[in-house]
């Protein structure tokens, strides 16, 4: 479930450094002997960067939504709400990411914490790569390291443990952003023989974009497999308006909202119009990118319908979520249009 809608009111404006938990103090962290005091990677400069004003600004980019329609299907859902639209804000806030921009000098330094031992090479503009004890390729907004360990059979570290054992390793190499979140162990990745953790920004929260992330491969014994690293600094945030709940409601209503729901693919077929009924309990904020990498590049509100999906003439009733940009100056949204109401 994302949050609720009144955090929103309350999130910090100013990050601050996490301390590392208490079990890591307990913990050694294995595959790497780098030196405590290894130097922080600045990933962004947050004077840089010039955040819109909500008064003059232009129209954002349009939101990136979750297209997870891979079966081609088309639905006909006939949608009622229980939550209380009344209770949602007006305003929201909008950041824009301040991207990276590594030089050779960070790319040596960075090789050196990682203790890669081999020469740092140019491949091309702002792209860089080092081959020795472990491999490691750098680019703009992407670092990704490979170590020398291989994947052994033994005991995982739980999710408690994996989850310190890759925040203390990152904070060893350098590697921690200021405003790393919490982390957890990352339940869509199933691989043998090793455990994944996925650490997104503290704010804002919950983000459905696939970045800024950090994600850890461990392996027994807490062993340190690989890390890639997708992160930007965040711009002071700017307050937007919204688009009153009611519209984004219709636009559930009326077919134009992009919708996420388990169906059983044998009950299923590619390219099947699935019809039923969505009782939507709940409804709240949360963030996805929009722009072009590249270029000016935001993190900005949706809103978020859960509910429970009842197909016709099939069981058993399945989560629902429906998304509809919550912002009223921003263009039409991208991904794929999933929801196709026809009566």
């Amino acid at each position: 479930m994302v949050g609720s809608l009144s955090a929103l009111r309350q999130w910090p404006l100013t990050k601050q450094w996490q301390a590392a938990s208490m079990l890591v103090m307990l913990l050694s962290v294995p595959a790497t002997s780098t030196a405590a005091q290894s130097t922080p990677i600045a990933f962004g400069d947050s004077s840089t960067g010039t955040p819109p004003d909500s008064e003059v600004a232009a129209e954002l980019p349009p939101a990136d939504l979750p297209t997870t329609n891979e079966r081609g299907y088309t639905f006909a859902i006939e949608g009622t709400l229980t939550a209380d639209l009344g209770a949602v804000v007006e305003e929201a806030p909008v950041f824009q990411l301040i991207v990276p921009d590594f030089d050779s000098d960070d790319a040596i330094l960075i090789a050196k914490q990682l203790e890669i031992g081999g020469t740092v090479e140019e491949r091309s503009d702002d792209t860089f790569s080092a081959v020795g004890n472990g491999e490691l390729f750098i680019a703009p907004m992407l670092i990704q390291y490979y170590s020398p360990a291989t994947v052994r059979p033994g005991d995982l570290p739980s999710d408690e443990e994996a989850v310190a054992f890759a925040r203390e390793w990152l904070r060893l190499t350098g590697l921690s952003p200021r405003d790393l979140g919490d982390g957890n162990v990352d339940p869509r990745i199933d691989r043998p023989d090793q455990v994944v953790v996925l650490f997104k920004p503290l704010a804002p929260s919950p983000l459905l974009a696939a970045y800024p992330a950090i994600t850890v491969s461990l392996g027994a014994n807490g062993t340190i497999l690989e890390a890639t690293l997708r992160w930007a600094d965040l711009s002071e945030p700017d307050l937007y308006q919204l688009r009153p709940a009611e519209d984004a409601w219709r636009q559930v209503e009326n077919g134009q909202a992009y919708i996420d729901v388990d169906l059983d693919p044998d009950a299923f077929p590619f390219e099947a119009n699935v019809m039923g009924t969505a009782e939507y309990s709940e409804i709240s904020l949360a963030y996805t990118t929009s722009g072009t990498p590249g270029e000016d590049q935001y993190l900005q509100p949706v809103f978020v319908f859960d509910g429970e999906f009842t197909p016709e003439g099939s069981e058993p009733v399945t989560h629902i979520r429906a998304y509809v940009p919550a912002l009223v100056n921003s263009e039409t949204p991208v991904g794929d249009l999933l929801h196709d109401r026809r009566v």
